[in-house]
């Protein structure tokens, strides 16, 4: 036998189960609010500008709106909004009438309604239709492009899908289809990159998942798929291609289906199948693993259990538990870095015990050599003949090369040191980045607080990077999108975008799409690559 064969084969078995986990993700539940049986759905987020996390919450059961106001001591002050809506199912929280406050859109059996906020404990309530009852989805977008959010929402109880348009607070309802069966499910995508917001709808009953082309506020539908039967459709580009695919979760069946965005309206359809038939109530993603690919995240609400698909450098997905929550339901999780130490946490709502569970990251636990070496040890005691082989080819191999296997081993460690002063330098560079963007995060935010002076805003913006102040006359920017060109150009992403500006992360994507335009840039890559040249 060839001696290299030999010990590339010894070396590579044992490399085998030393890497069958690179990495494991490792999350501490923890309970941060215990409410009332009949919570539904919840939202984290800075209700009052205060920069502590609050939580807005609704319950079914006692037909109740609350904001839960966060404190220096990791405890909750509740603030009731209202106790006289009837079963409401949906919710979300905007500013729409642009005065710097938060608004709750909700839906109930009476139809849909805002409570615009006055002050931080006292709420005005309006109508805005009585056609829409049992909503379960909901998003806030500015769909006719008029820098401000207007709503669309659909209907379980009337199958109908509506836009509101938002007219200085007001909402004017805008019928787009009203032949939805049991319509479930409400997502936004720019399906064809034209800078307008496309909605994509599913249904328990219905089994198509249906596109709805907005061509400047008027839309047509678009059938992506049939007899999927989805419950949740989640709008995201999984393979960052640089196109927005549509996940759908399982109701009928026990399959995930993946509608890869191709291009012109064209969708590629991959499967993957369940261990059992369950019902997914809410999906979202992160990269879990670290391993640079989009994974997805989603409750099981019959086996009481949060659940992965890791998706590999191949785009294949492998199935595994992340929490068993035994004899509570979750209904709605959400992604986000609470505890603010620059991981993402998971935030689950828990509808029969009426609980909010923080799933704390504790970042990724790097499996050590005595379990690498354990796991080794069992395959080989499960294989007691080939052990037997393996021991004796090793045996002679050593004692005849001991030598060469030493001069190998000593050729590696000065390898290993080589990869961990490597390491080393790069732990100092990503540090340094670390703190260069927070310097930009600090001149950001002192450059927003002072917007009010217009000329010293622009002063200060110009300060960071003169070369933007002269493309923003060149192109006739606006205000909004000179910083957000700014914000980009300093390394900010959405989310620290939204969170700078208290503004939700689809405020921010509408502006990046408005920036493309005045840009005359067809993509985000495109934007990216033109801020990258200033």
């Amino acid at each position: 036998m060839n001696k290299h064969f030999l010990l590339f084969f010894i070396l590579y078995s044992f490399t085998l189960f030393a890497n069958e986990k690179d990495f494991t993700p490792n999350f501490e539940p923890k309970l941060i609010y215990q409410g009332e049986k009949g919570l539904i759905d919840f939202e984290i987020l800075d209700f009052n500008n205060d920069q502590i996390n609050d939580i807005v919450i609704i319950n079914y059961f006692l037909h109740s709106i609350d904001w839960l106001e966060g404190t220096n001591h990791g405890k909750y002050i509740t603030h009731n909004i209202t106790s006289l809506f009837e079963a409401p199912s949906k919710f979300l929280v905007e500013d729409f009438n642009g005065d710097g406050k938060k608004d709750v859109v909700v839906s109930g059996k009476n139809g849909l309604y805002i409570f615009v906020q006055a002050d931080a404990y006292n709420f005005i309530r309006r109508k805005i239709s009585e056609s829409i009852i049992d909503c379960w989805g909901m998003k806030a977008v500015d769909i006719d492009r008029d820098d401000d959010l207007d709503l669309v929402t659909i209907s379980q109880k009337n199958n109908i899908l509506m836009w509101h348009k938002n007219t200085d607070g007001d909402f004017q309802n805008i019928l787009i289809s009203d032949t939805l069966t049991k319509v479930y499910s409400l997502d936004l995508i720019d399906a064809n990159q034209d800078n307008n917001i496309d909605l994509v709808v599913s249904s328990k009953k219905m089994d198509n998942v249906i596109l709805y082309i907005n061509d400047k506020e008027s839309f047509s539908s678009h059938t992506i798929c049939s007899k999927t039967f989805s419950g949740q459709t989640k709008a995201i580009d999984i393979n960052q291609d640089d196109y927005i695919d549509i996940i759908c979760t399982p109701t009928k069946q026990s399959n995930f289906h993946i509608h890869y965005n191709q291009g012109n309206l064209s969708f590629r359809t991959d499967t993957f199948l369940l261990q059992k038939n369950q019902l997914v109530i809410d999906v979202n993603s992160l990269d879990i693993d670290n391993n640079g690919m989009i994974d997805l995240l989603f409750n099981d609400f019959k086996s009481n259990r949060t659940a992965l698909f890791l998706q590999n450098e191949l785009q294949e997905f492998d199935y595994d538990t992340l929490y068993d929550y035994k004899n509570s339901h979750v209904t709605n999780l959400s992604v986000i870095d609470f505890d603010s130490d620059k991981d993402l946490d998971i935030i689950l709502c828990n509808v029969f015990d009426g609980s909010i569970v923080l799933l704390k990251n504790q970042q990724y636990c790097e499996i050590n050599l005595s379990e690498v070496v354990y796991n080794y040890y069992k395959y080989i005691s499960s294989n007691l003949v080939l052990v037997l082989v393996l021991f004796l080819i090793i045996i002679g191999y050593l004692f005849y090369k001991k030598t060469k296997i030493s001069h190998y081993f000593i050729k590696n460690n000065k390898l290993i040191k080589s990869l961990q002063q490597k390491i080393n330098n790069q732990e100092l560079i990503n540090l340094r980045q670390s703190q260069a963007i927070e310097e930009i995060r600090n001149k950001n935010t002192n450059i927003y607080q002072n917007k009010g002076n217009l000329d010293h805003f622009l002063n200060e913006l110009k300060e960071l990077n003169p070369k933007i102040n002269d493309i923003s006359v060149e192109y006739k920017l606006s205000k909004t999108e000179y910083r957000l060109l700014v914000f980009i150009k300093s390394g900010l992403n959405n989310y620290d975008i939204a969170e700078l500006l208290s503004v939700s992360t689809n405020t921010v994507y509408v502006q990046r799409q408005r920036l493309k335009t005045k840009l005359k840039l067809d993509s985000t890559k495109a934007l990216n690559e033109f801020i990258k040249k200033i």
